[in-house]
């Protein structure tokens, strides 16, 4: 992996619910580390769901080894958010990470 390739600063996010006043569960989405990344995306599509178009993209981001990434997790990169599906540590040799990630934009 050349450093040069990593020109993209993402943020790992973990979710962590919390209750509200209420005994609501909800999303609470916490940074845990702000790492130089490659975004390089595979493939795009649209679906009609409910009469709702939503463009999705699949891809892979990738990082500089780092324990703990795990497919519970995502990725954010300024507006845009990645779902991390899978993380796959290359050669198993704690160098790099590659997510393949999923994109979603509601509306898109």
């Amino acid at each position: 992996m050349k450093a040069g390739d990593l020109r993209h600063r993402i943020t790992i996010q973990e979710n962590q619910p919390v209750k509200d006043a209420e005994g609501i569960v909800q999303d609470n989405w916490v940074d845990i580390a702000t790492v130089w990344a490659a975004i390089k995306p595979l493939s795009g599509r649209e679906l009609l769901a409910a009469q709702a178009v939503q463009s999705e993209t699949t891809g892979t981001i990738e990082i500089r080894y780092r324990a703990g990434i795990t497919p519970s997790q995502r990725a954010v990169f300024g507006s845009r958010i990645f779902e991390i599906l899978a993380v796959l540590n290359i050669e198993e040799r704690n160098r790099e990470l590659r997510l393949l990630t999923k994109e979603v934009v509601a509306g898109g």
